[in-house]
């Protein structure tokens, strides 16, 4: 196996056995560090991932973002590692899509720019470097969108001092945080 493959299934395994009143803890913090980054950069369209039952739930910012009418699009995963991008009128008319993702069940095309990028990712560096699942969808989409601020979640044991990076990566520009105790952004 190599590095990268070893790191993911090492990142999946801490995360799954993480104790359910710690991680939902650690995602209320999380929560309140993406809010306070959508109060300070005032997005009006954001790109976001709907997350997965073991991620990060940070539903609760998507709905409030919603509801002040900040425009949320969010990805449908296709294969051959592409995304089509969806507006989200609502988080509870979603359908399954592949690898365990979501999207919204009626949702209309978005080709356009975005403020902030929400990315998802198993771990990050201090540099703002992330690995994801490794198909490739966010290397080939965050090229597109220099312009767009581009944002993390991850708890602690997720942050690393040095990935193996390679050209194609795009760093991130901020990575949110948490330890058990607080959060915190990078």
């Amino acid at each position: 196996m190599d590095e990268k493959r070893l790191l993911r299934k090492k990142m999946i395994d801490l995360r799954d056995a993480m104790v359910p009143e710690t991680r939902r803890h650690m995602d209320r913090l999380l929560c309140q560090s993406l809010r306070e980054l959508i109060l300070e950069r005032r997005p009006k369209i954001v790109h976001t991932y709907l997350p997965m039952p073991m991620e990060i739930d940070f539903l609760p910012v998507i709905h409030q973002m919603l509801e002040e009418h900040i425009r949320v699009v969010v990805p449908k995963t296709l294969r051959g590692g592409q995304l089509e991008h969806l507006i989200l009128e609502t988080p509870d008319q979603l359908e399954d899509g592949i690898f365990g993702t979501r999207h919204p069940m009626a949702g209309v095309p978005y080709e356009g720019p975005y403020d902030l990028i929400i990315v998802p990712g198993l771990a990050f560096d201090f540099h703002g470097n992330r690995l994801g699942y490794g198909g490739g969808y966010y290397d080939r989409f965050l090229p597109a969108h220099p312009e767009a601020y581009k944002t993390a979640l991850c708890y602690s044991f997720q942050l690393m001092n040095n990935l193996p990076v390679e050209p194609h990566d795009i760093p991130l520009d901020s990575v949110l945080f948490v330890s058990s105790f607080e959060s915190s952004n990078i």
